[in-house]
């Protein structure tokens, strides 16, 4: 999870203070809040699988829509 959200934050050019903003409860941040989520449609999908805890790698069906370039949206991980 690590390094997805090290690749993720370079990715957006986010900066420390989008970085560490919290969650109303203050236990998380909104950025690891999110990439958490974006974990857990794109498992229900069936584009990642989760090897244990924390480590997760991209499925075949992951790949192929990755290299397709279609663009990964909200309805397209609804419809998986």
């Amino acid at each position: 999870m690590k390094e997805v959200s090290a690749k993720v934050s370079g990715m957006l050019n986010l900066k420390e203070e989008e970085l560490s903003e919290r969650l109303p409860g203050g236990n998380q941040t909104v950025f690891g809040n999110r990439i958490a989520w974006a974990k857990t449609y794109l498992k229900k999908a069936g584009l990642v699988e989760v090897l244990q805890r924390a480590h997760f790698k991209i499925t075949e069906k992951g790949r192929r829509l990755l290299e397709s370039g279609v663009m990964i949206t909200d309805k397209l991980l609804a419809e998986s």
